[in-house]
């Protein structure tokens, strides 16, 4: 094997060969724990994005330290969320400049 990657949060384990061949392994045995999660406040509310389902879903504060499941209907994935919050920040970008010799 050249290279070799473990799944973020399934039992699996991937590999490519010198020759490019690609090796998917299931791991038996092996039981994750839930996925650690750090939720962000946007919009007056809490959320995070759940790499299972890729949806943003609204948790309560009161839920921060603990262990849920994911909001989504679908997914269900288990996820430990931080008791700490980061804030997303929203940058604008100014606008191009129009030419080379363009007043200030």
């Amino acid at each position: 094997m050249e290279e070799m990657t473990l799944h973020p949060y399934l039992p699996q384990l991937t590999g490519v060969d010198s020759n490019g061949n690609l090796y998917l392994h299931q791991l038996k045995n092996i039981h994750y724990g839930p996925i650690i999660l750090t939720p962000y406040e946007i919009n007056g509310g809490l959320s995070y994005l759940c790499p299972a389902c890729q949806k943003s879903p609204i948790v309560k504060q009161q839920l921060l330290g603990q262990v849920i499941q994911c909001a989504t209907e679908s997914c269900g994935l288990p996820i430990k969320l931080n008791a700490f919050t980061t804030q997303v920040v929203v940058k604008t970008e100014e606008k191009p400049k129009r030419g080379l010799f363009s007043k200030r």
